[in-house]
């Protein structure tokens, strides 16, 4: 998929954080969200921003945010900050990837990651998406 940055993206970015997008780049990284690497310039800094576009879903975008956020508040993965919300699109800090993935780390957070959201419980209190599948998630006892 060849992500864009629309004409009204771009002035909403730059307007919200009173600057000016010097470049887009292309990344990978999903199905259902066009992704891009900005590099954005204010009067007091330089920032490297995630734009997640969602144009087909908002109930994705939704999902997207609420997922990161229970991913933060956890503690136990490095998650990218939520920088700006819109309608169809978020701003993410930018996490560079390391030389190599290591991914018996990953699956320790995300084991530490489950263990500290579901004591009593498992599964998510609400709906999400895995890519364009609906994923209906239902509390059950532990």
């Amino acid at each position: 998929m060849q992500a864009a940055l629309t004409e009204a993206d771009r002035q909403l970015i730059e307007d919200h954080f009173n600057g000016r997008i010097l470049q887009s780049k292309t990344m990978a990284g999903g199905c259902i969200a066009d992704i891009l690497l900005l590099h954005l310039k204010t009067k007091s800094c330089e920032l490297r921003l995630v734009y997640k576009s969602y144009p087909q879903n908002s109930s994705q975008l939704r999902a997207e945010i609420q997922g990161l956020e229970a991913i933060a508040q956890a503690g136990t993965i490095q998650t990218p900050k939520i920088m700006a919300q819109f309608q169809n699109f978020i701003c993410l800090g930018f996490i560079p990837s390391g030389l190599k993935s290591n991914y018996t780390i990953l699956g320790e957070q995300l084991a530490s990651f489950h263990k500290s959201t579901c004591e009593k419980f498992f599964g998510l209190d609400k709906d999400n998406y895995l890519g364009n599948t609906l994923q209906k998630n239902v509390i059950a006892k532990a």
